[in-house]
């Protein structure tokens, strides 16, 4: 055998070491468990033929395997605490980063959403001056010639108009997604608190059942459409009121009531809105439903609508 006498106890610091440059050839981990089982292997053929213990090479051999170890394992030590301090980083960056992301979608929700939909609001108060003064101006009304300032009305009118079409198409755009991201009555609270904050005399009461929540989520979309374009034409019509949304599920159909008290103002709709509302009782029937507008000298408008749960 290569190990059995005199001749092989010079071999050991030779393997010893072959198998410790293999170590540093593919790293700490494997050099570490290198030097272990050399020193395992050079403990063991001491054990079987004990008098190698004697021969110098031998015991250089341990001596090195000895001092080695605890150097190694050192190494391997502080290589480990350092992959796990960077793997804290990155945690801690990861959730950094996700908290930016819901912050950044916050933000970009109600810029995209909640400030369009006062935009739409303000353009129907500009609209209705508007209309109000060429109707003043109009030859049709007294009998005198069109001016320059209701000419000036009418080319303010139309701008006012088609402001008003591309900021209602930007925001049925993402109506949808906010009612994906906060659901059918965190979506109504939100955009009617957006509309508290930012408008002064208005009053929004929102009664929603919480059996609501197991709506499918194209007709949730569709009752979140339904309240907002509902209460935007009443925001571009009276001033000073009360608005009262109530959905409830009642005998296989989602009821949306949308009250307005009036506060001892006579509201009506005016060309615009009955466009908007003959849509929505379009879109109502086509889905099975039913809209009724009721409208009374002191209660306001009251709008009820019916849709068949499917």
């Amino acid at each position: 055998m290569l190990l059995s006498g005199p001749y092989g106890i010079a071999v050991l610091p030779v393997l010893l070491w072959i198998i410790i440059g293999f170590g540093f050839r593919f790293g700490k981990l494997p050099m570490l468990l290198s030097t272990m089982t050399s020193h395992l292997g050079v403990t063991s053929s001491f054990l079987i033929v004990p008098w190698w213990f004697q021969h110098p090479s031998a015991v250089a051999a341990v001596y090195l395997s000895l001092i080695f170890i605890p150097l190694y394992t050192i190494m391997f030590i502080r290589r480990h605490s350092k992959q796990i301090k960077i793997n804290q980083s990155l945690a801690k960056q990861a959730n950094q980063t996700e908290e930016r992301i819901r912050a950044s979608l916050y933000t970009d929700l109600h810029d995209r959403v909640m400030t369009p939909l006062l935009g739409v609001r303000h353009n129907s108060y500009l609209i209705e001056q508007c209309t109000r003064t060429i109707d003043l101006l109009d030859p049709d009304s007294n009998g005198d010639k069109v001016s320059d300032v209701s000419k000036y009305a009418r080319e303010n009118l139309l701008t006012l108009k088609q402001m008003q079409d591309a900021l209602t198409r930007t925001t049925r755009r993402f109506w949808s997604d906010e009612m994906e991201m906060l659901g059918l009555s965190a979506a109504v609270s939100e955009y009617t608190d957006s509309l508290k904050s930012e408008t002064t005399g208005i009053n929004f009461s929102v009664n929603i059942d919480a059996s609501t929540d197991s709506l499918t989520k194209d007709l949730a979309v569709f009752i979140y459409r339904i309240i907002t374009q509902t209460i935007h034409e009443r925001l571009g019509i009276a001033r000073n009121y009360h608005i009262d949304v109530r959905v409830d599920k009642s005998n296989s159909m989602v009821i949306v009531v949308i009250g307005d008290d009036g506060e001892d103002v006579a509201v009506g709709f005016g060309n615009d809105a009955i466009t908007s509302i003959d849509y929505l009782r379009e879109r109502v029937d086509a889905m099975g439903g039913s809209l009724v507008l009721l409208k009374g000298e002191e209660a306001g408008i009251r709008i009820e609508i019916n849709l068949p749960l499917k």
